[in-house]
């Protein structure tokens, strides 16, 4: 990281300096060219010289050739020093017009301390810092990898490089109860502790500082990777296998100089990466990097997911008024390689809903959300489209039935599309149908006249299709597989007369709900 930020500035150095030399070969004589004829490739800008040497060609940037003035070069407009800004790097330069338009920047007839976007500040990556502006330090911070620390509250160089050593690592020797102690913390936190030395880049049970603390005494997580740690609770070099290599001889060192970032849970070494998938976790007293997937159980059906996917799960059939008593929606979430369960609401007030992305190479991913499950203004629905307008309510409609006493259109009924787990709506679902019987003659047997098919099983299952529909209503099965009738009556006002539910009837509920793929739980 040192490196990366010397060879950055050296390299601003470099760009700042050739625009020093190109506009600073003067003479006593002859012209101020905008550009010279080129030489070796390129020519200069704002050099004061012999007018053969100018370029008189078109300048691709305004369409105009390059000016030639006999005066010098300072006293031009084209050339006059000014503030360069680069919005790209967020460099701010003192610099010549048509250099500055040549490189693609924003002059201004200003000093940098004049302009807003040029105001300075201190830019502290890891233990490093940089006097530099907002869009500068935006820049190294997405370079680097790292979130932005900018502090407009410094105010020179000195200091921000000052503010940039008291983030220095290492360790903090003092005497505690008359033992030489260690704490493994940063400059700053040190210079707080009462007779306090720092030693950068020391880990505290360095030999050279002789404390108490005995070196690589357990492995914990630190930053989701995993970490040796002294008797004393200070934080070490990340675990490796072999001590010595993981140990330094003491000294503070990163983790991928004792071993490659582990893609795949490799107990020997503890540089988990996130993005590569693992990350680490205790187990017990120990600790060691792990996949971040999950091994979930979804409809009986053992997959993978990867980590931050979730997805529902279910007690049993799900919508289309199949949901079954007791039964409730969750939503799984796989977290760092563990399976978080979050209930939808109980009574089936809360429905989960679930979609799939198509990732470029990576197969599928899944998102599932809890969301209000709504079906209290099903049943005041009286045409169809208003009834399945899903983006309004969870509805669904079904054919009308003769004799139901609630509901206000005969082109059909709207139901909740996801059974509510309450009674509360049960009543809506009751049908009154009046039928006519005759005594015939000469055996004086009653025969019906009118009406006579809603005599029958179909009737009765259609009836208690929308009933079932409305809650935890009619007859029919919990998500146990456990079938009670006790939610439906089927009346006659003549008990000689009084019906009795077939075997036929229980048997269309059965099919109705696919009993037989009901299971109790899935998870």
């Amino acid at each position: 990281m040192i490196k990366k930020t010397l060879l950055f500035v050296f390299l601003v150095s470099i760009f700042l300096i050739g625009f020093a030399n190109s506009a600073g070969i003067v003479s006593n004589a002859g012209v101020c060219c905008e550009k010279t004829q080129s030489i070796n490739g390129s020519g200069g800008y704002c050099i004061t010289t012999s007018e053969s040497l100018c370029d008189k060609s078109t300048n691709p940037k305004t369409n105009q050739p390059f000016r030639v003035s006999s005066t010098s070069c300072e006293s031009t407009s084209y050339c006059k020093l000014g503030t360069c800004y680069d919005s790209n790097e967020g460099i701010c330069s003192k610099t010549p017009q048509a250099i500055c338009t040549n490189k693609n920047g924003t002059w201004f007839d200003k000093e940098p301390a004049e302009l807003a976007q040029c105001q300075l500040g201190c830019c502290i990556i890891s233990n490093q810092a940089s006097f530099v502006p907002l869009v500068r330090c935006k820049k190294l911070s997405t370079s680097f990898g790292v979130v932005i620390d900018y502090r407009t509250d410094i105010k020179s160089d000195t200091e921000c490089i000052a503010a940039a050593q008291s983030q220095d690592m290492g360790a903090c020797v003092y005497e505690k109860e008359f033992q030489k102690t260690c704490k493994f913390t940063t400059r700053k936190d040190c210079s707080s502790v009462s007779g306090g030395v720092f030693n950068k880049d020391y880990l505290c049970s360095n030999p050279e500082l002789a404390t108490n603390c005995a070196r690589q005494v357990s492995k914990q997580c630190y930053e989701q990777k995993v970490y040796w740690f002294d008797s004393c609770g200070n934080r070490e070099n990340v675990y490796f296998s072999d001590k010595e290599i993981s140990y330094n001889a003491g000294k503070i060192t990163t983790p991928d100089k004792i071993c490659s970032a582990n893609s795949d849970a490799n107990k020997n070494c503890g540089n988990c990466d996130y993005l590569l998938g693992t990350s680490c976790a205790i187990s017990g007293i120990d600790a060691s990097c792990r996949k971040n997937d999950c091994t979930a159980n979804i409809n009986g059906i053992i997959t993978t997911k990867k980590n931050g996917e979730s997805w529902c799960v279910y007690e049993a059939n799900v919508g289309k008024g199949l949901d079954l008593v007791g039964s409730e929606h969750y939503k799984q979430t796989c977290i760092n390689g563990e399976i978080s369960t979050t209930s939808c609401a109980s009574n089936r007030q809360g429905i989960c809903s679930e979609t799939t992305i198509n990732l470029t190479n990576n197969g599928k991913y899944s998102v599932a959300n809890c969301k209000a499950n709504a079906w209290k203004d099903c049943v005041f629905q009286t045409k169809k489209d208003d009834c399945e307008d899903s983006e309004k309510r969870d509805c669904m409609w079904k054919p009308s039935l003769l004799g139901l006493q609630n509901f206000n259109s005969t082109d059909g009924v709207c139901v909740p599309y996801y059974t509510p787990g309450t009674t509360d709506s049960c009543a809506l679902g009751n049908a009154k149908v009046q039928m006519t019987y005759e005594k015939g003659f000469p055996e004086y047997r009653w025969e019906c006249k009118d009406n006579c098919w809603v005599d029958n099983e179909e009737y009765w299952a259609a009836a208690n299709d929308i009933c079932s529909s409305l809650g935890d209503c009619g007859a029919g099965f919990n998500y146990a597989g456990e079938y009670s009738n006790k939610g439906t009556e089927w009346k006659r006002n003549d008990a000689d007369l009084v019906p009795q539910v077939s075997q036929n009837a229980v048997n269309q509920i059965k099919n109705k709900i696919g009993i037989d793929i009901i299971q109790k739980r899935l998870f």
